[in-house]
């Protein structure tokens, strides 16, 4: 078993699976007017490429966490790749409002650190133990930069 059943009630990936979708949902419904341009003329779809990935990123986020919620380790090769494309996204979120002229703040850098992060947890969450650095002082395994990720969103 990974770190995930181990350690995780099924009911706080039901209630990660919720929080994600509801984001969606709200992100989506502030930004109604603009996806109902894209609807009406596909052009604008490039324009708002950003609100489009936030809201399909979270959704997907969703739909990871849900699955993890069954606690079924032969899903294990789903939730990998639809975690991975969701965090993905967020990251296509982030550049496409730097395209769009905003500032890279700490907050942002802080934002693509944890979308790597969670994309390397997605990859790599049913290895928790693997060590991925030592020397004679430390060992750094995966356990480590999955708290770390966690502890920075």
């Amino acid at each position: 078993m990974s770190i995930l059943y181990e350690l995780i009630h099924p009911n706080l990936f039901l209630f990660n699976a919720f929080s994600h979708l509801f984001l969606a949902f709200l992100f989506g419904y502030a930004n109604r007017e603009y996806i109902a341009k894209m609807i009406k003329n596909p052009s604008h779809l490039i324009e708002k490429t950003g609100t489009l990935a936030f809201i399909l990123g979270h959704t997907f986020i969703s739909l990871a966490q849900f699955t993890l919620s069954y606690r079924d380790t032969s899903l294990s090769e789903f939730i990998k790749y639809v975690g991975m494309t969701a965090h993905s996204l967020l990251l296509i979120y982030v550049l496409a409002n730097l395209r769009s002229g905003k500032v890279f703040h700490f907050s942002t850098f802080m934002f693509v650190l944890g979308q790597i992060g969670m994309i390397y947890f997605y990859l790599n969450h049913r290895k928790p133990n693997k060590i991925i650095f030592e020397n004679n002082k430390y060992q750094l395994k995966n356990r480590n930069l999955f708290i770390y990720t966690f502890v920075i969103l």
